[in-house]
């Protein structure tokens, strides 16, 4: 086949301005194709007709861009590696998904099978294996099946321009329509294509080659369809061989014969009607010369017909599908969210309100000074109060709209509803644009949910920390904050409840052997509703991140969904910094270091945390 072979064009190298596209096709086709070794070529020099070739000798992929992806230059083509982004280019999808498929399925040698068969059942062996590939991979990857459908008769018509590109020498007429049952009719019959998208087309066909012909093909094919042995086409070689009988006979019941459509050498091994045709009167030979080009054209003008029916009904196929996942997935991400939400609700209940047992919270840490704030310490809150205030941390609501005119992002599949409409004589506006408006809303309440570390780790800490935790409590009363705190070590138990005031500061020790993060951000998510909440929110951390390698892991993620929920994070350490920069690696965390007490950083602590606030509300707004 044109498309999976050699690839006698050549393939040249990816312009750079279609890198990171011919990455993301790379990515593609190694993940479909459950290699690693596969290498993508794409751009605006490749003229593979076809929409994409793939060269099993160099593990080469080429795409075809003006087929795959239109006319859109390479900026406005979005990251395929995210599922989501294929519906916006079903046909450029399905080119590519085809080409992995024969990367993941056509292992066997075609050095060894060329050998084998004549030039003809070399060719038919070719015609199924195009069969074959697209069954197994619609049934193992029932998701990217209607990617297929769209690309179909693309396909199909993109080997015919291939073959003469190349310079090859045409089928019989006979052939060529067999060659056509095959690659269309087998795709409706392992359900690819529907057969209510090509009705004409098959009626031409079968018209062409007999019911009895078209029935014996078939036969051929859906058998070819089920061999599953990747590496190895030897149980093939039958079947190719009897398509080819077939169509012979069919050729000779035609007046058709001999080797007619192959280049010396890829003929019958004897050479049968080598040198037919010879001795025959000119006319004659114009006249079938004409009868073949006017069968070929008759099939070639029903696929173009029919072309526009299979890309629309895979489209909507692939609409239903789009929106169908999307319901499913939200379905699951609510239903998670509120498993996640009623366990958050059960820990904070569980640290905030009554203990279940006279056994307290698990904690070993006890209260040991309770003293009045200082005058540094309130002015220190006050400050911090005072940055945080006038951080823009207002939520944006934000309306989807669409539009006949450009603006923002196209809609691919409306362009092509737009067009098949503007063909049957129906000039409805079709919006193929969608953007997106935001606004700000008044400024919202703030929550500030507190977690203090109480473990030995911070035992040289614990009258600074105390001092952290009044200043922070208390710059949050003053634009009234929602605040809640909570000790974190063995067990975790409040200091702090929303609605309550730290009128004294309160010194805890550090006795705990170990630092329970994970129920403490539970507790404090719970009473605040920290992930999913509508108010602007900050989570203030004061620890060394000293932790076990599962309160790590935790940490990280909940760290992650912060940032992902628009929750602004401080983090106050008293030691290097190392532990805490580890756990907090790629989110947006702000890392404060403090020495002998919280007074010396306030400034610093209330601009990070304002940057903090504003961060997470741009994140969110986005």
């Amino acid at each position: 086949m044109s498309h999976f072979g050699k690839n006698e064009l050549g393939v040249k190298k990816t312009p750079s301005e279609w890198l990171k596209v011919g990455k993301s096709v790379g990515e593609l086709a190694n993940k479909w194709s459950g290699r690693t070794d596969l290498i993508a070529y794409v751009g605006g020099e490749m003229k593979a007709p076809a929409p994409a070739l793939f060269d099993p000798a160099s593990a080469e992929i080429e795409v075809n861009n003006e087929v795959c992806f239109g006319s859109l230059p390479p900026t406005l083509i979005p990251d395929l590696s995210d599922p989501e982004n294929h519906y916006d280019f079903p046909k450029g999808v399905g080119a590519i998904f085809h080409e992995a498929l024969h990367a993941k399925y056509s292992r066997w040698s075609m050095e060894l099978a060329s050998k084998e068969l004549n030039g003809k059942q070399y060719k038919a062996l070719n015609f199924l294996e195009e069969i074959r590939i697209e069954a197994f991979g619609s049934r193992e990857m029932p998701t990217n099946k209607y990617f297929l459908s769209a690309c179909a008769l693309e396909i199909v018509l993109g080997d015919d321009k291939a073959e003469d590109k190349l310079g090859s020498i045409a089928l019989s007429g006979t052939r060529y329509v067999a060659k056509m049952a095959t690659l269309i009719l087998g795709r409706v019959d392992v359900g690819i294509l529907e057969l209510s998208d090509v009705p004409e087309l098959a009626k031409l066909i079968e018209g062409k080659l007999g019911t009895d012909l078209v029935e014996n093909l078939r036969e051929l094919w859906i058998k070819a369809s089920l061999h599953s042995d990747h590496d190895n086409a030897e149980k093939l070689y039958p079947l190719a061989i009897e398509w080819d009988r077939l169509v012979s006979e069919k050729e000779k019941e035609n007046g058709e014969g001999g080797t007619c459509g192959y280049p010396s050498g890829e003929g019958d091994d004897e050479g049968e009607g080598e040198n037919e045709g010879e001795g025959e009167d000119k006319d004659k030979g114009e006249g079938k010369s004409s009868s073949r080009e006017k069968t070929i054209e008759e099939i070639l003008a029903e696929i173009e017909k029919a072309k526009e029916n299979t890309e629309l009904t895979a489209i909507e196929k692939l609409s239903k599908q789009q929106i169908d996942k999307f319901w499913k997935d939200t379905g699951k991400a609510r239903a998670d969210k509120s498993a996640e939400k009623a366990e958050h609700k059960k820990s904070s209940q569980r640290v905030f309100g009554e203990p279940e047992t006279d056994k307290g919270s698990g904690s070993n840490s006890k209260l040991v000074e309770v003293r009045k704030p200082t005058a540094s310490e309130r002015a220190s809150a006050v400050l911090i109060s005072k940055l945080w205030a006038k951080a823009k941390y207002r939520n944006r609501t934000e309306t989807r709209i669409t539009s006949v005119m450009p603006k923002g992002r196209l809609r691919s599949r409306a362009v092509v509803q737009r067009e098949a409409l503007k063909s049957k004589g129906v000039f409805t506006p079709v919006e193929t644009w969608k953007y997106k408006t935001r606004k700000h809303t008044e400024t919202p309440n703030l929550s500030i949910g507190i977690m203090v570390d109480v473990s030995g780790s911070m035992g040289s800490a614990m009258k600074p920390m105390a001092t952290t935790a009044w200043v922070l409590s208390e710059a949050g009363r003053r634009i009234q904050a929602r605040t809640a705190m909570v000790n974190f070590g063995s067990g975790v138990f409040p200091t702090l409840k929303v609605g309550q005031r730290l009128d004294e500061v309160n010194v805890y020790s550090a006795n705990d052997g170990t630092e329970k993060f994970d129920l403490a951000f539970q507790a404090l998510n719970g009473q605040l509703e920290l992930l999913d909440g509508k108010s602007a929110r900050l989570l203030v951390v004061v620890s060394d991140a000293c932790y076990t390698a599962e309160e790590i892991n935790a940490t990280k993620h909940w760290l992650s969904r912060c940032m992902k929920s628009g929750v602004g994070v401080l983090w106050i350490t008293y030691e290097g910094g190392h532990y805490v920069k580890a756990v907090s690696a790629g989110t947006d965390t702000k890392i404060v270091k403090v020495g002998n007490s919280i007074t010396e950083v306030a400034e610093i602590i209330g601009k990070l945390g304002a940057e903090a606030l504003t961060s997470a509300n741009a994140k969110q707004g986005r």
